[in-house]
């Protein structure tokens, strides 16, 4: 930071029970909101950085000009119009602070000094009005004593005050969101998601398996919607710009999916396989619901992983404990085999061949040119996933007799997948 930046920075709260992919999905709205404003009162650039905590998201910006009145209420009036949009649910309250010194003036929302925690407020601009009239009762009241909306105003060093929604957090519900989704997931047997035994001769014993088993089913639901909702963030985010063309070229961190896959392989992650494995997922979260199928390539297996991922922090987030080994017995019963870790392996040389990355001779090969080709001739993928090829003229002596229907086929698809 320049000796003559100010520093900004804006803390929101989110509500309990949101995943870690969904608070990232904040961060990134509330710096694209927030860089925005920024960009209109300096014309001398400005750095961001961005983190998300378990129950909180903190953005900070420096930059020439941040302390004065005009910006800090550009900016106040941003973050407000990002969280009180309906469309984006589970903002808690936000602070925006600025000084010139490189530091954060708040430690957390509840430690923040120049907090104040109202209750009792439908009209927040007329409590507005009242705190600036000097007319409002302040009160000590803890937040868990509050109702389920409450106001809070936090005033910053200048004397600007800015008014937030804290939304209370409740790992209750969570849960119910959680069992309420192993309803919906058909396809997978409960004893395929617990190493406990769902058949014990021991009545607590056997309702303590179904329990864990349901939470895991209910995780695996969400984390499966959650996956691919954000993989078109990450696509959107390769081709917002025109600037970032695979995940290599990109900042650490800023792909809520892509980036759990196999480094390796990171300069190839474009939008095209990006595309592509969304419609693997998806592929792989209907088998959930419609009738599990084993997994037919390898880009089916890391999308399973990716969602198995994904469920960690659902259940998590929802604080439900559950025995070692849940994990374990879902990859043993859904996946046909253990090969794809070895492209997380670090032991993996980097420099290996795709035609020779494979656990053994008689396995199928791992590297990327092959993610998206079946195990066997019984195993089928979607038709945006086949990969067309023109026959050997060895093969078929009427190659060059190929119709033009064919080739304007050919040429179709491969526009399709260029698009």
């Amino acid at each position: 930071m320049e000796d003559d930046d100010d520093e900004l920075t804006i803390l929101v709260g989110a509500a309990e029970g949101s995943t870690a992919l969904e608070r990232d999905g904040m961060l990134r709205r509330l710096e694209e909101a927030v860089t925005l404003a920024v960009a209109e009162c300096t014309n001398e650039g400005y750095l961001t950085n961005g983190s998300t905590g378990e129950v909180d998201i903190s953005l900070t910006v420096a930059a020439p000009g941040l302390a004065a009145a005009e910006a800090l209420s550009l900016v106040g009036d941003s973050v407000a119009a990002l969280i009180n949009d309906p469309a984006n649910p589970g903002w808690g309250p936000f602070s925006v602070s600025v000084t010139g010194e490189s530091e954060d003036l708040t430690e957390g929302l509840d430690d923040a000094t120049d907090l104040q925690v109202l209750g009792g407020f439908d009209d927040v601009e007329a409590l507005r009005r009242q705190l600036e009239a000097g007319t409002h009762d302040d009160t000590d009241e803890d937040l868990d004593d509050l109702d389920d909306e409450v106001v809070v105003i936090v005033t910053g060093p200048d004397g600007l005050s800015l008014t937030g929604i804290e939304t209370v957090r409740n790992t209750e519900a969570a849960r119910e969101q959680l069992l309420a989704g192993a309803e919906l997931l058909t396809s997978v047997e409960l004893d395929q998601l617990t190493a406990l035994d769902l058949q014990s001769e021991d009545e607590d014993a056997r309702e303590e398996a179904q329990a864990q088993a349901r939470f895991v089913a209910g995780a695996l639901f969400q984390a499966s919607v959650a996956v691919v909702d954000h993989l078109f963030i990450d696509l959107d985010t390769l081709t917002r710009d025109g600037t970032t063309e695979t995940v290599a070229e990109a900042p650490d961190d800023v792909f809520f999916v892509l980036g759990g896959l196999p480094e390796r392989y990171a300069d190839r992650y474009d939008a095209m396989f990006t595309q592509r494995l969304i419609i693997a997922t998806a592929d792989v979260t209907r088998r959930l619901t419609a009738g599990w199928e084993p997994l037919a390539c390898v880009a089916h297996e890391l999308a399973l992983r990716l969602i198995l991922d994904a469920a960690e922090v659902e259940l998590d987030q929802a604080d439900v404990e559950l025995d070692e080994g849940w994990r374990e017995a879902i990859e043993a019963n859904l996946f046909e085999d253990s090969d794809h870790e070895i492209l997380f392996d670090p032991q993996t040389p980097d420099d290996v061949d795709d035609e020779d990355l494979q656990v053994g001779e008689e396995s199928a090969p791992m590297g990327f040119v092959h993610w998206f080709t079946p195990f066997n001739a019984e195993r089928h993928l979607p038709p945006y996933l086949v990969e067309l090829v023109e026959l050997d003229e060895e093969d078929d002596e009427d190659d060059d007799e190929v119709d033009e229907s064919g080739e304007d086929g050919l040429e179709q698809q491969q526009e399709h997948q260029q698009h």
